[in-house]
Protein backbone atom coordinates (compact mmCIF):
# COMPACT_ATOMS: atom_id res chain seq x y z
CA UNK A 1 0.00 0.00 0.00
CA UNK A 2 2.75 2.41 0.93
CA UNK A 3 4.56 1.54 -2.47
CA UNK A 4 1.33 2.48 -4.34
CA UNK A 5 1.12 5.66 -2.24
CA UNK A 6 4.73 6.29 -3.43
CA UNK A 7 4.55 6.07 -7.00
CA UNK A 8 1.04 8.59 -6.55
CA UNK A 9 2.49 10.83 -4.77
CA UNK A 10 5.73 10.75 -7.45
CA UNK A 11 3.36 11.22 -10.54
CA UNK A 12 4.64 15.05 -11.31
CA UNK A 13 8.09 14.29 -11.32
CA UNK A 14 7.77 11.04 -13.60
CA UNK A 15 8.68 13.16 -16.80
CA UNK A 16 12.17 14.58 -14.79
CA UNK A 17 12.22 11.23 -13.39
CA UNK A 18 12.72 9.37 -17.02
CA UNK A 19 15.26 12.29 -18.63
CA UNK A 20 17.33 12.04 -15.44
CA UNK A 21 16.98 8.10 -16.28
CA UNK A 22 18.24 8.17 -20.01
CA UNK A 23 21.53 7.80 -21.14
CA UNK A 24 23.50 11.13 -21.67
CA UNK A 25 25.11 11.49 -24.81
CA UNK A 26 26.96 14.92 -25.36
CA UNK A 27 26.98 14.08 -28.79
CA UNK A 28 23.12 13.69 -29.04
CA UNK A 29 22.60 16.13 -26.65
CA UNK A 30 24.11 18.44 -29.30
CA UNK A 31 22.26 17.16 -32.56
CA UNK A 32 18.53 17.47 -30.85
CA UNK A 33 19.99 20.85 -29.64
CA UNK A 34 20.62 21.93 -33.19
CA UNK A 35 17.12 19.89 -34.87
CA UNK A 36 15.41 21.93 -32.21
CA UNK A 37 17.21 25.36 -32.50
CA UNK A 38 16.58 25.21 -36.83
CA UNK A 39 12.90 25.67 -35.89
CA UNK A 40 13.75 28.83 -33.90
CA UNK A 41 10.01 30.90 -35.27
CA UNK A 42 8.42 28.39 -32.48
CA UNK A 43 8.77 29.26 -28.66
CA UNK A 44 8.46 25.65 -27.78
CA UNK A 45 11.58 24.44 -29.99
CA UNK A 46 13.75 27.59 -28.35
CA UNK A 47 12.90 25.65 -24.98
CA UNK A 48 14.02 22.17 -26.15
CA UNK A 49 17.12 23.71 -27.64
CA UNK A 50 17.95 25.57 -24.66
CA UNK A 51 17.50 22.35 -22.03
CA UNK A 52 19.49 20.02 -24.84
CA UNK A 53 22.10 23.09 -24.30
CA UNK A 54 22.04 23.58 -21.08
CA UNK A 55 22.53 19.89 -19.90
CA UNK A 56 25.25 19.79 -22.18
CA UNK A 57 26.76 22.52 -19.84
CA UNK A 58 25.77 21.11 -16.61
CA UNK A 59 28.12 18.44 -17.45
CA UNK A 60 31.22 20.07 -19.47
CA UNK A 61 30.65 24.24 -18.23
CA UNK A 62 33.28 25.46 -20.85
CA UNK A 63 31.76 23.42 -23.71
CA UNK A 64 31.95 25.78 -26.71
CA UNK A 65 29.89 24.71 -29.43
CA UNK A 66 26.97 24.46 -26.54
CA UNK A 67 27.43 27.89 -24.87
CA UNK A 68 27.46 29.58 -29.21
CA UNK A 69 24.22 27.59 -29.39
CA UNK A 70 22.63 28.75 -26.51
CA UNK A 71 23.96 32.58 -27.35
CA UNK A 72 21.83 32.06 -30.73
CA UNK A 73 18.78 31.02 -28.51
CA UNK A 74 18.97 34.08 -27.00
CA UNK A 75 19.91 35.95 -30.00
CA UNK A 76 16.15 34.55 -31.57
CA UNK A 77 14.88 35.04 -28.30
CA UNK A 78 15.49 38.54 -28.88
CA UNK A 79 14.29 38.52 -32.21
CA UNK A 80 11.01 37.29 -31.29
CA UNK A 81 10.35 38.37 -28.24
CA UNK A 82 9.69 41.88 -27.85
CA UNK A 83 13.50 42.86 -28.31
CA UNK A 84 13.94 42.73 -24.64
CA UNK A 85 17.72 43.70 -24.04
CA UNK A 86 18.53 41.09 -21.41
CA UNK A 87 17.83 38.51 -23.98
CA UNK A 88 20.53 40.50 -26.40
CA UNK A 89 22.91 40.58 -23.08
CA UNK A 90 22.94 37.52 -22.61
CA UNK A 91 23.12 36.64 -26.26
CA UNK A 92 26.01 38.50 -26.35
CA UNK A 93 27.82 37.47 -22.84
CA UNK A 94 27.56 33.77 -24.00
CA UNK A 95 29.11 34.52 -27.50
CA UNK A 96 32.08 35.82 -25.74
CA UNK A 97 32.52 33.41 -23.36
CA UNK A 98 32.42 31.19 -26.43
CA UNK A 99 35.19 32.62 -28.10
CA UNK A 100 36.75 32.53 -25.55
CA UNK A 101 36.42 28.94 -24.64
CA UNK A 102 37.66 28.16 -28.44
CA UNK A 103 38.40 30.69 -31.07
CA UNK A 104 38.77 28.59 -34.01
CA UNK A 105 34.62 26.89 -33.45
CA UNK A 106 33.07 28.41 -36.71
CA UNK A 107 29.58 28.15 -34.36
CA UNK A 108 31.79 30.35 -31.65
CA UNK A 109 32.24 33.00 -34.65
CA UNK A 110 28.37 32.97 -35.72
CA UNK A 111 26.76 33.44 -32.38
CA UNK A 112 29.16 36.51 -31.71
Amino acid sequence: MTGLFAVWYSQPYWKQISVNLQAYSEAQEMQSGLQALAYFDQQEMLDQAEQHFERILSRTPEHAAAIASLSLVYSYRYAYAGRDLGWLQKAEANAQRALKSNDFLALCHIAN
